[in-house]
């Protein structure tokens, strides 16, 4: 019965006693019950923790997990807390959305049919999510949309299609991901490695509520600032920057790799960096890059013809 299989929840917190308790008692509310959440609280000025107390006070399925390693980060933190889960099934979790009642159900239901074949392939499920605003109000159904319908390490390389907060991760991946020391964000960082080693599946339908307030940090975030130019739009230059962190993380698991993340790694960097315009112009057109905004292709072509400059 899968309503019997442990799933481990993992939620970084952080000055977030306005709307912690909206999300825990959205765990309440699962229609999964077999659930733990590992909470660790990153050194919060507000009254994050004393909601966090009173709720693993009146329910022992949440563990606040307490240390003397002071602020660690987003990613140290979810990194931290994801070395001490032990269920097969684990969950990142945010602080201020709110999952929909069937989210760890459904995820579940789709990470089972995913590992039925082969149950030691690292594989990372993820679903889409509800934009609303800070008194969740829709303000977008869909946060992902087609981008999560994209195959391969294509799917990834300008536009991360996988929301931290809707990913179910196995245990083989978990194993990988905390081998490999995290250079980019968590969310990025765990999708990179699922597709470069097993496998990625996109639920598609919204399982979650995905809260827009102003201390949101939304998308995979700043690189490292580098020039830029009108012309060129933003996700690109952040692929640039990016990049070296992507081949680390990647090349860190040698054969492990596929034969055909090897070949999409190659020709994203023949793509970015290659001087033969006809083989760049292929790569672009023969990959179909998934991208945050439509204009962003037409800035690739441009980039490539050189008609845009870094």
């Amino acid at each position: 019965m899968t309503d019997k299989i442990p799933v481990d929840i993992i939620m970084g917190t952080y000055n977030g006693a306005q709307f912690v308790t909206a999300q825990i008692d959205s765990l309440f509310a699962q229609t999964h019950r077999q659930w733990r959440l590992l909470v660790r609280d990153d050194c919060s000025a507000d009254n994050t923790v004393v909601r966090l107390k009173a709720a693993s006070d009146n329910d022992d399925r949440i563990h606040l997990v307490t240390d003397n390693l002071g602020n660690l980060g987003v990613n140290r933190n979810f990194n931290h807390l994801l070395a001490l889960s032990t269920a097969r099934y684990v969950m990142y979790c945010d602080q201020d959305d709110v999952w929909l009642p069937r989210k760890i159900e459904l995820t579940l239901d789709e990470m089972l049919l995913a590992e039925n074949d082969e149950l030691c392939r690292p594989t990372l499920v993820h679903c889409d999510a509800i934009v609303t605003d800070t008194d969740l109000a829709i303000v977008q159904n869909r946060f992902i949309g087609l981008r999560g319908r994209r195959k391969g390490l294509s799917a990834l390389l300008f536009a991360n299609c996988v929301q931290g907060a809707a990913m179910m991760i196995n245990a083989p991946l978990r194993e990988r991901v905390l081998r490999a020391q995290p250079v980019l964000p968590y969310d990025y960082h765990n999708a990179l490695i699922a597709v470069a080693t097993g496998q990625r599946r996109f639920i598609d339908q919204a399982l979650l509520l995905y809260r827009q307030h102003s201390r949101n940090v939304i998308g995979a975030g700043s690189f490292d600032q580098a020039p830029s130019t009108a012309n060129v739009a933003r996700t690109l230059q952040m692929a640039i920057n990016a990049f070296p962190r992507i081949q680390e993380t990647l090349c860190f698991f040698g054969t492990e790799l596929s034969p055909e993340t090897v070949k999409e790694l190659n020709d994203f960097s023949q793509l970015l960096f290659g001087k033969n315009t006809l083989k760049r112009l292929f790569i672009a057109f023969h990959r179909r890059y998934g991208f945050y905004r439509r204009r962003d292709s037409l800035n690739l072509l441009l980039y490539i013809c050189h008609l845009s400059n870094f």
